[in-house]
């Protein structure tokens, strides 16, 4: 098992690609900041339409795109309206028509999820297109997946690395992490490890827990920047305090071996045993190895293991709050 490996099962999971694909809608900046205050539904299932709801409709009806796409949005998800997949369609469309970017990368969507239409890709890859050329890097990043799984439209390295590129030079993580695995592997580029450490890192600096494993890689094995363990891992601790379970495992690795870090028997076992949670076999059997081979004392295993629950209980409380914000 190396590092190469598992980035390139990572970054080629058809899973990621696909969730990419069919992510959600978008929303403009301005309904996003009106979303809070959006009215529930009524107990007794009445929908009665706020000022604000009446506003957007009134606008709507006259032809503005913006609130065309806003009430296509309220009522895709059942926003102070009943929830409604064809009428949100036909906003959609409207909004879409008049050129509005965010309207056509919603209509691609529920035509590629079949929500309120017959389902039909080539119908989304159209809208996403109509997008992308508008500029809208959730569209580009989108065009960049269909060519490259070709799935959706024939596949095409080239083409795919024509729209990852679009979108990472606008600054979106996803693409910067894509275009560095293209030139890790010379996939419609010549394969360049310096080009791809380089887009690995503006995703990594974002945060991207996955750039920030595939960077600790490249710096273990001195591809495409100097090899430095201790960089490398300290790339991998910053995915794996993410939760990544490659960066968690890999950390586990380094305490092991003493490599980049000093050895720390304790700190292998609470790594693999966190990515061990998240279900990888390699994870479990170094784990399993550590505590029955003879290598810690029944009170190094008690230790990692508390260390692992307090940094489980100190992450999943810090997720609740931001999902409460």
């Amino acid at each position: 098992m190396t590092v190469d490996d598992r980035m390139r099962d990572r970054l080629r999971a058809s899973v990621f690609l696909w969730v990419a694909l069919s992510g959600g809608f978008m929303t403009p900046a301005s309904a996003r900041s009106e979303a809070d205050s959006t009215p529930s539904p009524s107990a007794s299932g009445a929908h009665e339409e706020s000022a604000e709801m009446k506003s957007h409709r009134r606008a709507a009806e006259q032809g503005d795109a913006e609130a065309q796409n806003n009430l296509g949005l309220m009522y895709a998800k059942g926003e102070g309206v009943p929830k409604d997949a064809v009428e949100a369609m036909n906003w959609f469309r409207k909004a879409a028509e008049q050129g509005d970017a965010d309207a056509q990368v919603n209509l691609g969507v529920v035509y590629l999820r079949g929500e309120g239409v017959s389902k039909n890709a080539a119908e989304a890859a159209s809208w996403f297109r109509k997008a992308a050329e508008q500029g809208l890097v959730d569209a580009q990043f989108r065009l960049g997946v269909m060519y490259d799984q070709g799935k959706i439209v024939p596949k095409d390295a080239a083409e795919a690395m024509n729209w990852f590129r679009k979108a990472a030079e606008q600054g979106y993580a996803k693409a910067q992490l894509e275009l560095g695995e293209m030139y890790a592997d010379g996939k419609g580029v010549p394969k360049n490890a310096a080009e791809a450490a380089s887009w690995y890192r503006k995703a990594a600096e974002q945060g991207d827990a996955s750039a920030q494993f595939y960077l600790g890689g490249m710096y273990a094995d001195g591809e495409g920047v100097p090899k430095d363990a201790a960089e490398a891992v300290r790339w991998y601790r910053k995915g794996a305090e993410q939760g990544d379970a490659d960066g968690q495992l890999f950390l586990s690795i380094s305490y092991l071996t003493g490599v980049g870090c000093p050895k720390d028997l304790v700190q292998a076992y609470k790594w693999s045993n966190l990515a061990a949670a998240q279900g990888g076999a390699d994870a479990v059997k170094l784990r399993d190895d550590l505590e029955g081979h003879g290598h810690m004392t029944p009170e190094q295993v008690a230790e990692a293991q508390r260390l692992s629950r307090e940094w489980t209980e100190q992450h999943t409380s810090s997720a609740s709050k931001r999902d409460n914000q």
